[in-house]
């Protein structure tokens, strides 16, 4: 029995030990990847810890602060700075690689440009402690840096798109180029001014947009998101004056703006103004609001702001979105369908039998009504309905939403193939496809009835 036990605690130490053994060889980093390892040398695992950095080139020298999660630029200016520029560099901060490490040459730092060098990076931490990375020569083909980390004995090369893409960092590259930060889900209300004309658009309560000048009419959001993000994308390609005077404005033609661009944004509805003054070979001058700065921004971006509003006029027949909808009525003739949704969302006919229906049947049929679009007006306003059968419709169709709203088309006489049709309440004649036409009739003949579909 002891015999038995001493050889069963054996067993269990030899396994104990076997996967001890090879837990440490999985562990093993191969001859590549220690390879790698070896190229690391540099090694930040938390970039938020970072608290400044400096940018140093032989004729310029910029300062970056961090402060409450976002950076700035503090000299030789101070300005917001671009997010994307200081996020690609920190990633690189996270584990820089050499492409090569030399093992001489600290006798001779001019040979490899590191007496005097090209870049000097500062990181400056929250416990105020720095790393220096100074950047060099290039080497012979080009593709790379020779570098150094502060004063330690060991030169090394870095890949030159790294260097070049990260380090070597500009001004106009750090600084934020944004000229209007807006977003189109925030942006209550805009206008713009382009010589007599004033261009006026506002969103309700529903998110639905409308042109309040230079006429009244409901607008097609796509269209209008479309415009509010091209006014978010516009970038400055150049800063001209960080400071500005009234004779600078005029020399810029920001006295009397070529355009200006008013946004009201979020519950508040915060101001942001945009003066758009004369046109430069390569772009256009602008200022923004109070700030005292003058920007050259691309033709493109102006040439995508002046936009005729006849092209924002919203084609669909019914606001979109319509919300939920809870009841509908069709008739044809003297044929009726009439449904209403119950307490689990089932459509339930009433007219002209009391009976469960085919949901997705009746679904379809209320999307194609509310979803049209009048793509081919007849007329914005008609003097005789008699002429297009409107004055008593072949079919009309009312759909109901759960805050009462009403929807209703009314189809009148076909013409060529398709059929004129108008909204209830507006004066617009346009023509439907003789498609609709049939479905609708269909289902108003032909009930779906969901026993009828089962069988």
């Amino acid at each position: 029995m002891f015999k038995f036990k001493g050889t069963l605690v054996l067993v269990v130490l030899v396994v104990i030990l076997l996967a001890y053994v090879l837990l440490i060889e999985i562990k093993k980093p191969t001859g590549d990847e220690k390879k790698e390892q070896e190229k690391i040398i540099m090694k930040i695992e938390d970039t938020d810890k970072i608290k400044s950095l400096k940018f140093k080139q032989k004729n310029s020298e910029i300062i970056c602060e961090k402060q409450n999660n976002e950076w700035f630029i503090t000299s030789p200016v101070k300005a917001r700075g671009d997010e994307g520029m200081f996020n690609g560099c920190l990633a690189n901060f996270t584990e820089l690689k050499a492409d090569e490490k030399l093992t001489e040459g600290l006798e001779n730092l001019s040979s490899y440009g590191l007496d005097n060098p090209y870049c000097v990076v500062t990181i400056t931490f929250e416990d105020g402690t720095n790393r220096v990375l100074s950047i060099g020569k290039k080497t012979f083909n080009d593709n790379s840096y020779y570098a150094r980390l502060g004063e330690e004995n060991q030169i090394f090369t870095i890949g030159s798109y790294i260097v070049d893409g990260h380090f070597v960092r500009s001004l106009i590259d750090l600084r934020d180029k944004t000229v209007l930060a807006c977003s189109s889900s925030d942006v209550r209300e805009f206008e713009f001014k382009t010589g007599e004309r004033t261009v006026k658009c506002q969103k309700d309560s529903k998110n639905r947009w409308s042109i309040l000048s230079p006429f009244n009419y409901r607008a097609d959001s796509v269209q209008i998101d479309t415009w509010i993000n091209t006014l978010n994308s516009a970038r400055a390609k150049e800063f001209i004056k960080e400071e500005s005077t009234s004779t600078d404005l005029a020399i810029y033609g920001l006295d009397k703006p070529f355009m200006d661009v008013t946004v009201l944004s979020g519950k508040d509805k915060a101001k942001k103004t945009l003066f758009i003054g004369k046109k430069a070979t390569d772009g256009y001058y602008a200022k923004r609001g109070e700030e005292p700065q003058i920007l050259l921004i691309e033709n493109y971006s102006v040439e995508n702001l002046n936009k005729d509003p006849e092209e924002w006029k919203d084609k669909s027949v019914f606001d979109v979105p319509f919300g939920d909808t809870v009841s509908f009525e069709m008739k044809k003739g003297d044929t009726y369908l009439a449904g209403e949704k119950d307490k689990d969302f089932n459509w339930i006919l009433s007219k002209p039998s009391q009976k469960k229906a085919t949901p997705w049947k009746i679904e379809n049929q209320l999307t194609s009504v509310l979803s049209l679009k009048s793509e081919s007006i007849v007329t914005e306003k008609a003097k005789d309905l008699k002429e297009y059968g409107l004055d008593n419709p072949q079919l009309t169709v009312k759909i109901t939403n759960k805050e009462g709203e009403e929807a209703i088309l009314l189809i009148g006489k076909e013409n060529s193939g398709v059929f004129y049709a108008q909204r209830q309440g507006q004066d617009r004649i346009f023509t439907v496809s003789k498609n609709l036409f049939d479905s609708l009739s269909e289902i108003i003949t032909n009930p779906p009835y969901e026993e009828k579909e089962k069988k």
